[in-house]
């Protein structure tokens, strides 16, 4: 039995209120859409409440099940960034990283460069976490009614990760380091602080590498 317009709406409010989820929302969707046209004798809402319960173990299993999945997505999304920080240590590109670390402890070392080189860096850090709060009012004003997604709310958590890391690596080590005045430590300072921010620089291409696969694939959707 076909659904009509007005049921399929209910039905569509109903899965609404059960899940977080875009992703979810859909595959939910679609499994009690079906369940409901192959015939169904019971009344419509008696109906959909029976194949939650025989299908998802009810309104607390459904949504176990989509923490469940929404964590799997999230490791694979971690997982993936991971892996694009990585490349950046794998061979030939560990050359230029190498690289990009003695150029950034020269210009520390500079007293002509060492604060452009740190607001820089900053700057850049702080890219991803401004990108994704423009994505994110570009997404409400054209997306509006629309569910979250599990991969875009992943991509957010990362984006601002890096530069709140940079804000705490700056604050300890100004903290250790500038107790002494010694040379030595002041080259050692120079040159943690430029690990540190190459680290930071590859996060955040890793991040960018990692929004465009996802925006690719939504595309295909």
């Amino acid at each position: 039995m076909k659904l009509s317009k007005g049921e399929q709406e209910s039905l569509q409010d109903r899965v609404s209120l059960l899940v977080t989820y875009r992703e979810t929302y859909q595959e939910v969707y679609d499994h009690l859409l079906t369940g409901l046209e192959k015939g169904n004798t019971q009344d419509f809402n008696t109906a959909i409440d029976t194949i939650i319960d025989q299908d998802f173990g009810g309104n607390t299993g459904l949504r176990e099940m989509e923490e469940f999945q929404a964590e799997l997505v999230r490791k694979q999304i971690r997982n993936k960034h991971r892996e694009y920080m990585l490349d950046c240590f794998k061979w030939p590109s560990v050359m230029l990283t190498a690289t990009l670390i003695g150029m950034i402890y020269y210009f520390l070392n500079n007293a002509d460069t060492n604060i452009a080189m740190r607001n820089s860096v900053g700057a850049i850090t702080y890219l991803p976490f401004v990108f994704i709060i423009v994505i994110a009012l570009i997404n409400m004003y054209f997306l509006r009614g629309e569910k979250r997604s599990i991969q875009y709310s992943e991509i957010y958590n990362i984006s601002g990760i890096g530069y709140v890391a940079y804000i705490v690596v700056k604050v300890v080590l100004k903290y250790v380091f500038d107790q002494h005045e010694t040379l030595l430590l002041q080259h050692l300072n120079s040159g943690l602080t430029s690990i540190v921010f190459v680290l930071l620089l590859i996060y955040t291409v890793a991040f960018f590498r990692l929004y465009k696969d996802e925006f690719k694939m939504r595309l295909t959707l």
